[in-house]
């Protein structure tokens, strides 16, 4: 059994730990270090694949440098998720098949910088293109929540 989560690291930054059973205990391994705080929103896709978001390049598209990210436990990054672009505002949500995260993303910022239209990002783990859906306008402290169901 194991367990993924973010704690507070060095500073006010966090680090992604890999928690895992041993007998009765729980033995802790830091994956990734150096988060910034709030971002990392872990969750595992099967039994060893997860996407976490992680500080990346800022950009005009992405001022926070926020990307969703696939990796794997041994902490090897296996894919960035999208187009390099996708800066979530909040945490995501996976596909029970582990094919597709969504994030809500920032699509456009008023005069302020503020995010002031937000979409839903569908990222394939795969090489196929990002599905982008508008969600409209999300209040300072909303966040968009999202549910996947298989048919």
């Amino acid at each position: 059994m194991a367990l993924l989560y973010s704690r507070a690291g060095r500073g006010d930054l966090h680090d992604l730990v890999l928690a895992e059973r041993t007998g009765d205990s729980w033995e802790e391994r830091p994956i990734f270090t150096d988060l910034a705080p709030g971002l990392a929103a872990p969750a595992w896709l099967d039994g060893d694949r997860f996407v976490f978001v992680r500080r990346g390049p800022v950009s005009q598209a992405n001022p926070a440098g926020a990307l969703p990210v696939l990796a794997r436990a041994d902490g090897t990054i296996e894919r960035v998720l999208g187009d390099g672009d996708i800066e979530p505002v909040a945490a995501g949500c996976f596909s029970p098949d582990g094919t597709a995260a969504a994030y809500p993303v920032a699509s456009a910022h008023d005069s302020n910088g503020d995010p002031s239209a937000n979409e839903l990002a569908i990222l394939p783990t795969d090489d196929r293109p990002v599905l982008r859906i508008p969600i409209g306008r999300l209040g300072t402290n909303d966040v968009a929540p999202c549910s996947w169901r298989l048919r």
